[in-house]
């Protein structure tokens, strides 16, 4: 079960700089069921907790800012960098490269995490004249980690 909330806005503040940001909010709740497993550092099991049907086992809120900058050099380039969090709660499992019918997804639990992808992208902006064309070199920066 997943809510999401999403705020937005666009800045102009100077004739060579334009600004996006935003935020979403989401939340992944975990509904019971049936057993859940506390474990240990080691991936022990330390303890067995029963949840009944439709009661809340454990519930993550994370926000998800984002940022996006263009600097107007001249009319036909600029420089653009931007900023992006993502939150995955569903985790393909599998144990090849290649997709096959094995593959699995499972849900963030209380014991599997939602993973956290922080981005950052820094580029270059140039229109090929009268051309449709543009040329776009871009860098990319990841940093992935379960919460």
């Amino acid at each position: 079960m997943g809510k999401f909330s999403f705020c937005y806005r666009y800045l102009e503040g100077r004739s060579w700089l334009n600004i996006t940001y935003g935020a979403r909010l989401t939340s992944f709740a975990i509904l019971g069921g049936g057993d859940f497993y506390e474990v240990d550092g080691d991936g022990n099991v330390t303890d067995t907790l029963t949840y009944s049907k439709g009661q809340l086992v454990h519930n993550y809120i994370n926000l998800e800012p984002r940022l996006a900058a263009s600097f107007i050099l001249n009319p036909s380039s600029s420089f653009k960098a931007s900023y992006v969090r993502n939150v995955q709660n569903l985790h393909l499992m599998s144990n090849s490269t290649t997709g096959f019918p094995t593959d699995k997804w499972l849900a963030s639990t209380n014991i599997i995490k939602p993973e956290i992808a922080d981005l950052v992208a820094l580029g270059w902006y140039k229109n090929l004249g009268e051309t449709s064309m543009s040329f776009l070199p871009k860098c990319i920066i990841s940093k992935c980690r379960t919460r």
